[in-house]
């Protein structure tokens, strides 16, 4: 399993591995005119089930050409995502899930038919330009399937992930506190659910028992908190713990910590905090931040620019995401939204204030 994909599309590497092509204009006369060399049907679809096992998830970019050619694909699952070429109805009974427009899979993944533009943010894997052939490089946010530039040959998702082509880009949600040294930060975090090895299973969380999930979480919030930073904790750090156990776990915590209370939260000990609520507002950086467990609704100065701050609905970052494109100022800053780590109330501002690039097809 790829732990870095969104929920919605985990299910795509249960079992087996995630392969990606674009382009396969099956029995397409059109490409045969443009390139002598553009293979048969036949020679591609042997190429696919050469790399492709019948466990694996096969994920086309578009442009699909002939329908019945996919059925001879072997995978265990058939993703399409639309080109310029396609017609939705053409595919309905060949392909398991179809999607129409650019597709977020993951924080710094972006699945497109063309290339998308002004993302610096994010690995563009798009095909429909069908003359460029060159490969990944240190700069370039872009990988091209186009069938014909890689040579008819689906690539591992897993494999591009593994050999760095991400690894370069730093996160849309978490700014580097490099030079920062001497400056107190302040951070938020919720939902840690540390001690509970059910959240595991249930939020399909990467980690392999709960003395994983506890060190990963400790740990990545550790190497951000100093101890004289400020963080406000919004609710539910550890759940089916006896108390002693759950203040053991607290006190590893770094920083000067504020516990805004969650339903899952006992009677801590109250000196592991520097204030306990259940609900506050504060403002920073020139901004209003209203702090609860719950998401809300409506919050004070709801209309005068403020955000709401919150945790419990165990959300991905694509729900951020979609809030900054509803230009709604709620932001989840549990654990899950912000992979497993506190986020600064300067990231969140910069997150929030920043507009979207507009995304631009060449």
């Amino acid at each position: 399993m790829i732990p870095a994909l969104y929920e919605p599309f985990r299910h795509w590497s249960e079992g087996g591995s995630i392969y990606i092509l674009s382009d396969l204009h099956f029995d397409d006369c059109d490409c045969r005119l443009m390139d002598p060399t553009w293979i048969t049907p036949q020679e591609q679809i042997d190429i696919i089930n050469k790399t492709v096992m019948k466990n694996d998830t096969f994920i086309c970019l578009g442009d699909v050409g002939c329908a019945d050619y996919v059925k001879e694909i072997k995978s265990r699952k058939k993703i399409l995502l639309l080109g310029n070429h396609d017609s939705k109805g053409a595919y309905k009974n060949c392909f398991d899930e179809i999607y129409t427009g650019p597709l977020f899979i993951a924080e710094k993944i972006l699945l497109s038919h063309e290339p998308v533009y002004g993302l610096s943010w994010c690995l563009n894997i798009h095909g429909h330009d069908h003359n460029n052939v060159e490969p990944y490089k240190e700069g370039c946010k872009h990988i091209n399937l186009a069938a014909n530039v890689c040579g008819y040959t689906p690539v591992n998702l897993g494999k591009i992930i593994k050999e760095g082509a991400i690894s370069d880009i730093p996160s849309i949600h978490r700014v580097t506190i490099d030079g920062a040294t001497g400056k107190i930060m302040i951070y938020f975090t919720s939902d840690q659910h540390l001690g509970h090895p059910a959240i595991i299973s249930m939020q399909n969380r990467p980690f392999q028992d709960v003395e994983d999930m506890n060190w990963t979480i400790i740990n990545n919030y550790n190497s951000v908190v100093h101890k004289d930073d400020v963080v406000y904790i919004l609710g539910d750090i550890c759940h089916r713990l006896p108390v002693e156990k759950s203040n053991d776990l607290i006190s590893e915590l770094k920083g000067r910590k504020i516990l805004i209370t969650g339903n899952h939260d006992k009677k801590y000990d109250e000196r592991l905090f520097e204030g306990i609520y259940d609900f506050k507002t504060v403002s920073l950086h020139g901004k209003y931040f209203a702090l609860m467990h719950y998401p809300m609704l409506s919050w004070p100065k709801l209309y005068h620019g403020s955000y709401q701050l919150h945790g419990h609905i165990h959300a991905r970052n694509e729900y951020n995401l979609q809030n900054k494109m509803d230009e709604i100022r709620r932001y989840d800053v549990g654990v899950d939204a912000n992979d497993f780590y506190p986020v600064s109330v300067e990231q969140i501002i910069k997150f929030c204030t920043e507009s979207m690039p507009r995304i631009r097809y060449r």
